[in-house]
């Protein structure tokens, strides 16, 4: 049984890029995808980058490091690099709402209470977002979690893992 049969989504969208683009093949696509998905990428770096330090310098020194020790070379034309940008989008955004609205401070007096309001919190609204944009914002990281889903095998389980950890 070969893994790749439940990358069909990723390949799907490869054929409509290469029929709307009007290309005989895909080769302009193979050759430009590790440019473009670096640079894609280096948006969600920084956004994660900068929620968890909040200095500008350091989430750039982030981002370049990241690009320096890039390694395992999964920028190609492939399901993992458009995975893994969506993993990072939905890691940015989910830092950036933590850092943006924070948790509500545990003021039970017991330990059972604390733990359960620990529990039971939700961070407020991102100052500025009413309920629709929440919505909005939340509704776009469910459809990147829903176009992971179908590209690549790995990545659900790991974004399943980091919402486990959010919440």
């Amino acid at each position: 049984i070969d893994a790749r049969f439940s990358w069909a989504g990723f390949f799907s969208l490869g054929a409509h890029v290469q029929t709307l683009g009007g290309l005989t093949d895909t080769t302009p696509l193979l050759v430009w995808a590790p440019l473009i998905s670096g640079i894609v990428m280096s948006f969600g770096l920084y956004a994660v980058a900068i929620s968890i330090t909040g200095r500008a310098r350091v989430a750039w020194l982030s981002v370049l490091l990241y690009h320096a020790t890039n390694w395992y070379q999964q920028d190609y034309f492939a399901p993992q690099a458009m995975a893994m940008i969506g993993y990072t989008a939905i890691l940015g955004t989910l830092f950036w709402q933590l850092r943006r609205a924070p948790l509500p401070p545990l003021d039970a007096a017991h330990r059972v209470g604390r733990v359960s309001q620990a529990i039971s919190r939700t961070p407020g609204r991102v100052s500025g977002f009413g309920p629709g944009r929440t919505l909005a914002v939340g509704g776009m990281l469910l459809v990147v979690a829903t176009a992971t889903v179908v590209s690549h095998q790995m990545t659900p389980m790991l974004i399943i893992l980091a919402l486990a950890a959010f919440a």
